[in-house]
């Protein structure tokens, strides 16, 4: 396929909500997609269902959360935080990075302002990219995402994964 073929055929996916892209920002400034670089994102699948076929996992990874979670927990908690940030009306998905040192795994804006969000499959408190990302741009509010529970501490928000649907709710605040 050629360029012109693959982009065709990926913006036929989107167009069908079959895939979400989010794409790597050169600046951080509202609006984000202003600064979004064309060719460089991250695909994200409608649900983590087409994910799991699209990787050929068998049911037995989904039966036992050693299997699944050990060797694929970041790509399928990554998809369902960026599901979930679609249904909750967060549309222009976009990440940041920083040279070889740090990624986010979104920002977001909400309220006028931009949000970096940290995503995390375990209860580690480790926030490595968030602390780069604060030394560089010094946002008022930061966010993980994590198996810890609700909590602000300073800064930094952390959403249970299981709670990221309240997200609006919980910026609001």
């Amino acid at each position: 396929m050629t360029k012109n073929e693959h982009f065709s055929a990926l913006q036929w996916l989107k167009n069908c909500g079959l895939i979400y892209p989010s794409y790597k920002i050169r600046k951080i400034e509202i609006p984000l997609k202003a600064y979004k670089i064309e060719n460089q994102f991250k695909l994200f699948f409608l649900d983590i269902g087409l994910l799991g076929a699209k990787l050929n996992l068998s049911g037995k990874y989904f039966l036992t959360d050693e299997l699944l979670f050990n060797q694929f927990k970041g790509i399928f908690i990554e998809n369902l935080i960026a599901q979930e940030l679609i249904a909750n009306e967060f549309k222009d998905l976009c990440y940041w990075t920083s040279g070889n040192t740090a990624e986010l795994d979104f920002l977001i804006e909400f309220d006028s302002e931009i949000f970096p969000v940290e995503v995390k499959t375990s209860k580690s408190k480790v926030k490595k990219s968030l602390k780069v990302y604060e030394s560089k741009l010094h946002p008022e509010k930061m966010i993980r995402i994590s198996l810890n529970n609700l909590k602000e501490d300073g800064k930094l928000i952390n959403i249970p994964i299981y709670a990221i649907s309240t997200i609006k709710k919980v910026l609001s605040y």
